[in-house]
């Protein structure tokens, strides 16, 4: 390792010592110094192009997973990265959902908030979920997975609903890229592409759709976390899902679920660290429950 790969490793810790990141729990601040880390062997690229009908294409990764995508969407190492992002299970990896004894066990009932593509979904689906809501705003998601899922939406494995995550109910706007699908944002953004959507708490999402429990939630919705949390308070109080959340899209997410998190007498445990863009260091992903 190089001297500036060393620094950049190290910073975090001496910053913690400092007094300097109240925001990253020692867990999150000692995971760049994971011996484990160090040479991760990253898969090649394997993404195929499999099918084309209409505007949108099926895309086959790793010789495994098939999902539908918007034609547009660039076939490139960032989208390697989203794909591995959720199912590369290596130390390295810190944005992998599932952690000891946060994983989905067969029968579990799932929430899958920010579905995108649907590369979570397939990997609940594979690990025994008996069904998997995928909660997403984008209509061309949308679109991409009622193809994806056709069948499992057929034996009732899988439900799609379009909405974006809030603390509250109404309307928004989502503005999005089709040529990259992962990214969203809620509001009137400088995008290719913008439509009004309905804006739901998972709660009141839980009462519509009147599933009996819920055993599992992810969550990656690009900044928009908090909200939903506090949107989805009956919820995590009538069934103390285990929880997955990113929290690197903004510096004070860990911090703020951790303290709501406790208000539910459930504990938090935070994974990786990142800048993600900005000057301030922040854990990549909360886990919850974390015996």
């Amino acid at each position: 390792m190089n001297i500036s790969g060393l620094i950049k490793r190290i910073t975090p810790l001496c910053l913690k010592i400092l007094g300097k990141l109240p925001q990253c729990p020692w867990s999150s601040v000692m995971h760049p110094l994971n011996p484990r880390t160090l040479s991760p062997k990253r898969l090649p690229i394997k993404i195929d192009v499999i099918e084309t009908d209409g505007d949108l294409k099926k895309l086959r990764f790793n010789n495994k997973h098939n999902l539908w995508f918007p034609g547009t969407t660039r076939v490139n190492e960032d989208l390697w990265n989203e794909y591995l992002s959720v199912t590369w299970n290596s130390p390295v990896n810190s944005h992998y959902y599932f952690r000891d004894n946060v994983r989905i066990q067969p029968g579990d009932v799932c929430l899958d908030c920010g579905a995108c593509e649907g590369i979570f979904a397939l990997l609940a689906l594979e690990a025994g979920a008996k069904k998997v809501i995928c909660i997403e705003p984008n209509e061309v998601m949308i679109k991409c997975l009622r193809k994806t899922f056709f069948d499992e939406i057929r034996q009732e494995k899988i439900l799609i609903y379009q909405a974006a995550l809030g603390g509250c109910c109404g309307e928004t706007f989502f503005s999005y890229d089709t040529s990259y699908p992962s990214y969203g944002i809620i509001g009137n953004a400088d995008a290719l592409h913008r439509s009004k959507i309905p804006l739901k708490t998972i709660d009141a999402i839980s009462k519509e759709i009147k599933f009996d429990s819920i055993h599992f939630i992810k969550m990656d919705i690009e900044g928009a976390e908090l909200e939903a949390i506090k949107g989805a308070s009956q919820t995590i109080l009538a069934n103390r899902p285990k929880l997955a959340i990113t929290t690197y899209h903004n510096a004070y997410d860990f911090k703020c679920l951790s303290f709501i998190l406790e208000s539910y007498q459930m504990t938090s445990h935070a994974r990786g660290i990142t800048l993600f863009g900005s000057k301030i260091y922040r854990p990549v992903l909360l886990h919850s429950p974390w015996n």
